[in-house]
């Protein structure tokens, strides 16, 4: 198992913990990083408030599927990608870091946030 970004694991790091990548190429809102020990890539996004809150999701495609991702200014997609794994994963995160999720979500007002625009898209269409 990777030591440095556990990507046999993980699907998902947080602001509150979340290992040091390399900085492979820049999107507008979400970049993609690579592990050096085992090569994984993942998508880097800050999220609002103030656009201070750091995920880390991985990326199951290579370079060349983000870089054309950009180009094409299909930069929503990209965002959609990461915002799918946060939805899906966070409830899997050790408990200090499902905390400060929670912590993050009541800054935004249970609203501003892609978990809780997931949820709150559901409730409306049931």
């Amino acid at each position: 198992m990777c030591k440095k970004c556990e990507s046999e694991k993980r699907n998902l790091w947080t602001f509150k913990n979340y290992p040091k990548l390399d900085r492979i190429n820049n999107g507008y809102w979400v970049s993609l990083v690579k592990c050096p020990e085992c090569l994984q890539y993942w998508l880097e996004s800050l999220h609002e408030p103030y656009s201070s809150f750091l995920f880390l999701t991985k990326w199951n495609f290579d370079e060349k599927e983000f870089s054309r991702l950009v180009e094409t200014d299909d930069l929503i997609q990209l965002q959609e990608i990461h915002d799918k794994v946060i939805i899906d994963n966070w409830k899997f995160l050790p408990l200090d870091e499902q905390e400060a999720v929670n912590s993050w979500r009541k800054r935004t007002y249970y609203q501003y946030n892609p978990i809780d625009e997931d949820i709150n898209k559901r409730k409306t269409i049931e």
